[in-house]
């Protein structure tokens, strides 16, 4: 697979586990889009065509159906993820047709979310006033 898509060995190892034999489907979206090979985030082996690949094949449709479901990424790390946040509405909304204004919203809507999350769970570093 590496030789045949330019891909580094650790994205490679990363399809090849979490996908199968369907692994040659996400890296054959890198071949056609180089800029599919994107890490999604630093620290992670996640790829664009990750994302790409789950909206056209797996259905999936929000941001959150994509870094928690699919990539499960928001279950190992919600800093990552919200990081993840960006690149990934970026994505999803080329692959769906989202006007700017959707993709900005979907992309808020989740770093919320996160920021939810992170706060009910003691995680959530406020500044303290300035006086």
């Amino acid at each position: 697979m590496q030789a045949t898509y330019h891909l580094p060995e650790k994205i490679c190892q990363h399809l090849c586990q979490k996908y199968g034999a369907e692994a040659f489907k996400v890296a054959e979206l890198c071949r056609e889009n180089a800029d599919l090979q994107q890490v999604l985030v630093e620290g992670y082996s996640y790829i664009a065509a990750e994302v790409v690949y789950a909206v056209q094949t797996e259905m999936a449709c929000t941001v959150r159906d994509v870094l928690a479901r699919r990539l499960g990424l928001e279950i190992l790390d919600w800093q990552a993820a919200e990081n993840a946040a960006l690149t990934v509405t970026k994505w999803m909304g080329e692959s769906l047709g989202w006007t700017e204004v959707q993709t900005t919203q979907a992309q808020a809507e989740y770093i919320a979310l996160i920021q939810h999350f992170r706060k009910s769970a003691g995680l959530f570093q406020q500044k303290a006033p300035t006086e």
